[in-house]
């Protein structure tokens, strides 16, 4: 799956496939005004090909998790350990996101977490 992003003063674009039900479909999701965070969490491998950041406690322990939108899709190597990215994430609280689609119905409704650099911290998830 190839994912382009595109950055312009506080927008993010990118184009991805999510949970596309046609081969070929294009999303295009945007980012505006997302919040700056660094976000600790297990990588897992998307339904849709692309990435998800999992097991996020926030400071109430309340776990969450996050569909990355990244320009290097290539995470495989990092699936399944335990990382830390930096990055703009949007979601109804922080940010706008306009998702615009082909025709292809779209299955994930977020959050996005637009990825500027992940680090791995732990070999394992568990």
């Amino acid at each position: 799956m190839n994912i382009t992003v595109l950055t312009s003063g506080l927008a993010l674009a990118a184009s991805v496939g999510l949970g596309a039900q046609s081969n070929g479909s294009t999303t295009t999701i945007e980012i505006k005004n997302g919040k700056h965070v660094k976000l600790t969490g297990c990588l897992e491998a998307g339904a849709d090909g692309g990435y998800v950041l999992t097991n996020v406690a926030d400071k109430k322990h309340t776990m969450h998790r996050y569909i990355l939108v990244s320009s290097t899709d290539d995470f495989s190597k990092m699936v399944k350990h335990r990382v830390q990215i930096e990055g703009k994430v949007g979601d109804r609280s922080h940010g706008r996101i306009e998702i615009k689609t082909d025709g292809a119905r779209v299955e994930d409704s977020g959050p996005y977490l637009a990825v500027d650099h992940m680090t791995m911290i732990g070999s394992s998830c568990g």
